[in-house]
């Protein structure tokens, strides 16, 4: 029986431990890609980098639409805001500038900038 302890015990801190290290700085991974880039709309796994910042614990996704044409922007950090709209932590925002529809959210999950909607639940 106290084999059993001390290999659960192993376990237990080797999980604690994993999941400390997910949080810890310079393990945050997001899509990093730029407007003039077409294949941003849908980042393939190429573009999922590592943060290079040590602070960096989000990422954001920017996707503009004007008329039928699209353009989207991705990377490391906390997105400010844009047009005097502020996005807070795992938060998306809508808003307008001059005739353009621009989403912009900010997540705190390894990748969670991807293409699909943010899932902030």
């Amino acid at each position: 029986m106290a084999k059993c302890g001390i290999i659960l015990g192993i376990v237990v801190l080797a999980s604690v431990t994993a999941i400390l290290d997910a949080g810890a700085a310079g393990t945050m991974e997001c899509y990093i890609c730029s407007a003039d880039q077409p294949q941003c709309l849908k980042p393939g796994a190429d573009m999922k980098q590592t943060c290079s910042a040590d602070n960096e614990t989000f990422c954001w996704k920017s996707v503009t639409k004007v008329g039928s044409g699209q353009a989207a922007s991705r990377g490391c950090g906390k997105y400010r805001g844009i047009a005097n709209v502020s996005v807070g932590d795992d938060e998306c925002k809508e808003t307008e500038v001059t005739g353009a529809k621009v989403t912009v959210c900010n997540c705190n999950k390894s990748g969670c900038n991807g293409e699909e909607i943010f899932d902030l639940k």
